[in-house]
């Protein structure tokens, strides 16, 4: 019996779509795992900051202390709408891009770097609060610590609108590992039906020609 290409063509696309929103489940369970994150993080490296500059601090007014925890509070409650803007770019997730290039495994202690940068510009957003009390350099030359400036690929900070960014060394949540691996899992099951789907494509031209050859 001759096989019913398109049928199984639109089985196997109807299956991608379902791996695709659990994929899209996936994604947005990461968001909330790196808002929890982003929620904890902001005041207690602030206040690392502000310990670890002691000559500066201690010049600071009450008030001026008292505005920078107050601005500190308002990023960690809005800490979800954080992580959303910088993790809903299509460009970064395969299920709304299927970039072959893009990979999540998280290996070791080395996170897929397009969700790395995500992540680490989320962070960034405590930066201008303590750029403004002087606690680290705007600056757009070359980067160091000092500077939480997005890299470009030379190695030095963009020139001349970098956004802020988070340069140190971060250790993600073991629950943002976990999901960022959930969804390698669901990219990797994808890929196999993608295939699948390619492989009945040609399939379906190379028996349309012999179907062909034959008749004439």
């Amino acid at each position: 019996m001759a096989k019913n290409f398109d049928e199984l063509i639109e089985q196997k696309r109807t299956q991608l779509d379902g791996i695709k929103q659990q994929m899209e489940t996936v994604r947005q369970k990461f968001i909330q795992d790196t808002a929890t994150v982003l929620a904890e993080w902001f005041p207690q490296k602030a206040k690392y900051i502000l310990q670890n500059d002691a000559d500066r601090s201690l010049k600071l007014e009450d008030i001026q202390v008292e505005q920078i925890k107050i601005r500190v509070k308002k990023l960690v409650e809005e800490a979800p709408s954080i992580a959303d803007k910088f993790l809903s770019n299509p460009k970064i997730w395969w299920h709304l891009s299927e970039d072959s290039d893009l990979y999540y495994g998280y290996s070791g202690n080395r996170a897929p770097d397009h969700i790395d940068k995500a992540v680490r510009l989320c962070l960034g957003m405590l930066a201008p609060i303590l750029e403004e009390y002087g606690y680290l350099e705007n600056q757009h030359g070359r980067g160091d610590l000092y500077s939480w400036r997005e890299w470009d690929r030379s190695g030095n900070r963009k020139i001349p609108n970098s956004r802020p960014y988070f340069p140190e060394g971060f250790d993600w949540s073991q629950e943002m590992k976990n999901t960022m691996n959930l969804y390698s899992e669901k990219m990797s099951e994808a890929i196999k039906v993608v295939d699948e789907i390619t492989s009945l494509e040609a399939e379906k031209k190379r028996t349309q020609v012999s179907d062909r050859w034959d008749a004439i």
